[in-house]
Order: structure tokens, then sequence, then C-alpha cells
């Protein structure tokens, strides 16, 4: 569910949120129908058959994105139902207790009008059905109900509607408080994520190089840097200086599959490679990084392009922390920078 959350806009959501409470009231009112066709509440029935028209019309108003529309007239039918069933049978069969559960639905609604800017307004809303169920209460105080039914059906009335309402409560806070773990999620993987290259960030690494405190030692570090980087961004611009960089990153995940990688700044990335046989075939695994970016064509527009990296790689030396092990790294990358470039020194 929280992945579907992930691919859905935020007008998706309401939307689909929109579709699943009509269907649902729809159905709700249908069984009202059936309850009080055989109360013998006949009112209610006909109210009934005006509700299932009225919901019918409301999920048309969805499809053609008619939100706010939607979401007002479904405010005022509940109340107004809820104060018909009341007058008709009585508060001691629960219609009210529906009621209470709406400011949850009102809540929610508000908070997803606010992202898409629709205006719909909460307070005056909530107010509304304050009011309403002050109306129902003081009526039926002082009123005896229209139609006298057996204690029964008042019980079973009464649990139906509580059951209604702590069933909308419940799943209306449930579905937000999944929106909000995957909102959450999705921010701190921005937070982490290079928006250009779609890789990880500088603050990606500092984290992974805390995950990794007990086995540091069985890590490389490297940084590389794109040589002569600038001529992309002169000669052909920064679009191109952009694409040049999206296509080394991805590059590097495909060499690099299960090691961490991420953008430094700038042209500069750096890896933590686990050495899991031995040193020389991970220097060999971030050295076929260098080769492969080196034999790559980047085809940019009708363009053939080609780009090196220098790189240096450092094992790790007890007490460093990762500034000092991206410094001692960085030296290599320049030592191989004044001997040449498309190189990897270690």
């Amino acid at each position: 569910m929280m992945k579907a959350y992930n691919r859905l806009s935020d007008k998706e959501v309401m939307v689909k949120a929109a579709k699943v409470t009509t269907i649902s009231f729809l159905l709700i009112h249908v069984a009202y129908f059936t309850i009080f066709l055989i109360i013998g509440a006949y009112f209610l029935v006909y109210f009934n058959i005006f509700s299932v028209l009225f919901y019918a019309l409301m999920y048309l108003l969805i499809i053609k994105g008619r939100l706010l529309t939607f979401s007002y007239l479904t405010l005022i039918e509940i109340p107004i139902h809820m104060m018909a069933g009341s007058i008709c049978l009585g508060f001691d069969c629960g219609f009210q207790l529906c009621i209470i559960g709406l400011p949850t639905m009102v809540c929610i609604a508000g908070y997803f009008s606010r992202k898409v800017s629709s205006g719909f307004k909460v307070i005056p809303s909530c107010l509304f059905l304050v009011v309403s169920y002050f109306i129902i209460y003081f009526y039926t105080r002082y009123h005896d109900p229209y139609y006298d039914i057996a204690d029964y059906w008042e019980i079973t009335l009464f649990v139906i509607h509580a059951f209604i309402t702590f069933a909308f409560i419940i799943v209306f806070l449930y579905g937000i408080v999944l929106y909000a773990y995957s909102l959450e999620k999705r921010i701190l993987k921005d937070s982490r994520t290079d928006k250009l290259t779609q890789i990880p960030n500088r603050k990606a690494l500092e984290e992974f190089y805390e995950k990794i405190k007990d086995n540091r030692n069985d890590y490389v570090l490297a940084i590389y840097d794109i040589d002569d980087f600038k001529k992309f961004n002169d000669v052909n611009g920064h679009l191109c200086g952009d694409y040049v960089l999206k296509e080394i990153a991805q590059l590097s995940k495909d060499k690099l599959y299960g090691d961490f990688i991420c953008r430094w700044g700038g042209e500069e990335f750096v890896v933590l490679s686990r050495v899991d046989s031995s040193y020389d075939d991970t220097i060999n695994k971030l050295d076929s990084i260098r080769s492969g970016i080196e034999l790559h064509n980047f085809k940019y527009y009708r363009k053939n392009l080609k780009s090196t990296i220098t790189m240096g790689a450092q094992t790790y030396v007890d007490g460093m922390d990762l500034d000092e092990w991206i410094r001692s790294a960085d030296a290599k990358l320049y030592e191989g920078k004044k001997n040449g470039k498309n190189q990897l020194v270690h």
C-alpha cells in the first residue's frame, strides 16, 4: 500500500479516496434502504432512494474532477440524512454518531485540498457538523420519533452506526498515517539523493560511513574526477555536461553493483567498495569503471563524445574520519592528474 502512495500524485490520492468513500456510502445507503423497508419507515426508504441516486451523481462528479463540489455536497447530505433518521427513529438509534466521525474525513480532505489548492474550508465545515449534532440532540430531546420501532431494531441501528463511525475514523486515520509515512520516506530519500544523477549524495555517504563503522577496514574508498570536464560545458553547453554526469553515474552503478557510490560534488564521485575476495580484485573492479568510461560513446544529440576519469583509491587506516579518508584518496587522484590523467592510483 505504501508503494502505491509513492506512485500516486496528491490529486490521484484524493480521487482514489473520494471514489472509495463514495462507493462505501452508496453501499451503506443500499443497506439502509433494506433495513428501513423491513422496519416500515417509508419516509426513510424514499430518502435513501434519493441518497443512492445522489452518490451515483457524486461518482460522476469525481470522474469529472469536481472534487471540491463533491466534498461540500457530501458534507451537506450526510448530516441531513442523519437528521432525518434521528427525527424519524430517535436519538437512541445512533444516527448522530456518524456526524461525530465526519471531522476526521473533513480534516483529511482539508489537508489534501491545501496541497492541490482547491480551497476546501475545514473550520466552517467542522462547525457545520457541530451545529448539526446539537440540532439532532435538542430536537430529539423534546420530540418523540415519528416511527415507533422495536427495541432490538434500536440496538441494531445503534451498533451499525457505532461500527460505521469507528470504521471510518480508523480507515481514514490509518490511511493518513500510511500516506505520511510514505511521504516521510520519500523526503528522506530525496534529501539523500543527488537530483541530477539520481545516485546518493554527500549526506548519504556520511550516513553509510557511520553504518560501516565496525568494518571499515574491509572497504576501499575511491574518489574520481571527470578529466577536462569543463570542455563539455564550454563547447556544447551545460546541458551536455549534465548529460555526461548522468551517463557516468549510470555506468558506475552498472559496474559497481552492490557497492556504495555517490556524487561528491561537481564532477567528482566517491565509491566505497567492499573487499570481498582480495584487494587486487577490488582495485580491478574500480579500474573497470575507468576503462568502461574510456570506451563508452557519449551520444549527445548527433555528436559522439568521449570522456575519461582519473581515480585515487585508499584503504582505511584506523582512526581516520571520513574527511581524512577522502583527502588521502584525493591526494592520489591529483597524483594521477599530474601524471597524465585517465588512470587509477592506489
